[in-house]
């Protein structure tokens, strides 16, 4: 991993709640990856490979085993968050365990 997730989920979720912008929108994801200092069209490459889809499938599968089916949620552990609401409720929980 390149170590930039952390910064990527933060523009995004800011995007998605501050902005009302849809980080999925490609406009949006290129600006969203621009302002971290990722070049779009590799990330973009990057995330349509069979490598890619394929640890999405199974990180789908794991999800659906948690009993995950919206967005967002936080999940520590098996101790799960529901909504942005909650974003400082498992942040404090995932340190204090």
């Amino acid at each position: 991993m390149e170590g930039w997730c952390p910064r990527v989920t933060q523009a995004a979720c800011s995007a998605w709640f501050v902005e009302k912008k849809d980080p999925g929108d490609v406009e949006c994801l290129t600006e969203i990856l621009q302002r971290i200092g990722q070049a779009p069209a590799r990330v973009v490459a990057q995330a349509n490979s069979d490598a890619v889809h394929d640890r999405y499938a199974l990180e789908t599968d794991v999800a659906r085993k948690m009993g995950i089916f919206g967005s967002p949620t936080f999940a520590c552990g098996a101790e799960i968050f529901w909504g942005d609401d909650r974003l400082e409720d498992a942040v404090e929980w995932c340190k204090s365990h």
